[in-house]
């Protein structure tokens, strides 16, 4: 029924695709922005139709604050790998900058390397990003770096992917940093924000290095992967007995399991396609 929004040449798509949304705008499982109001439904059964995914699925997954729609980054990103134009997004990451993170995925049709730009914790520091009350910049850094790389590359190298929206996370940090920038007279400026006399500032101590526990914490979520899944890939690598859990391993044990990551994300898809 939503393929038929996209071209809404007639009275009676228009008509159709109108109850779609009443509908939708009644029940009580739909987000809190959906529910009672027709024209957010029906504004989301357009951009589903422009996926050809689900309208529910796009409910479940965009975001509106304060009147700005957004997609959740890891949405996006199971978008760009499911669309099989690309292969899955992996991460590369360095301790530059404060540390830093970028995106990275291959073209299938023409097997080209595709790279996304670098984001650092500098960046975040620098665009305001970190600084907001509540960021989750300070609390998961690793995780926040690997959704923002993944959005730039999505939205540099197919942005018909997100429509041309900002992910929720995007909004979440500039909403109202870029007001309260905006309204600061020019001859104000503090040498902190003065782009010309920001370089000359003494750098800040750079903050704690992520422990490598938290690291495979961030890279289970990041990747969706269960501690079960992860502890039996392990055992078929010859790490570990399958048993003993991350916070009993021994710091060495962990590094290596930080280092070699890509092989465990590798083979817990391996296995739950022996599964299948």
């Amino acid at each position: 029924m939503t393929t038929e929004i996209t071209n809404q040449t007639t009275a009676a798509n228009l008509a159709v695709a109108m109850q779609t949304a009443e509908l939708y705008s009644k029940s009580d499982i739909v987000p809190k922005a959906f529910q009672g109001n027709v024209g957010n439904c029906f504004i989301a059964l357009e951009l589903a139709a422009r996926m050809n995914a689900s309208a529910f699925m796009i409910m479940q997954n965009i975001d509106v604050i304060h009147g700005k729609p957004g997609f959740s980054a890891k949405f996006l990103i199971g978008c760009f790998n499911s669309c099989g134009r690309f292969s899955a997004i992996n991460y590369e990451e360095d301790n530059q900058e404060g540390g830093r993170c970028r995106a990275i995925s291959t073209e299938l049709s023409s097997d080209k390397p595709i790279e996304g730009p670098w984001v650092s914790m500098n960046m975040a520091k620098a665009e305001g990003w970190s600084t907001k009350s509540g960021s989750k910049w300070i609390t998961m850094p690793g995780l926040m770096l690997r959704y923002r790389a993944a959005a730039f590359m999505i939205r540099v190298t197919a942005p018909e992917i997100s429509l041309g929206l900002p992910t929720s996370e995007e909004i979440h940090d500039t909403d109202g940093f870029e007001k309260s920038r905006n309204v600061t007279p020019r001859a104000e400026l503090s040498d902190e924000s003065n782009p010309f006399k920001r370089q000359a500032i003494t750098e800040k101590p750079e903050p704690e290095p992520i422990s490598n526990l938290n690291q495979i914490a961030i890279n289970l979520e990041a990747d969706n992967i269960k501690v079960k899944e992860a502890l039996g890939a392990l055992l078929t690598l010859g790490v570990g007995d399958g048993k003993t859990p991350f916070s009993k391993m021994d710091d060495a044990t962990l590094a290596h399991i930080v280092a070699d990551w890509e092989n465990v994300r590798n083979m817990v898809r391996q296995l739950a396609g022996g599964e299948a």
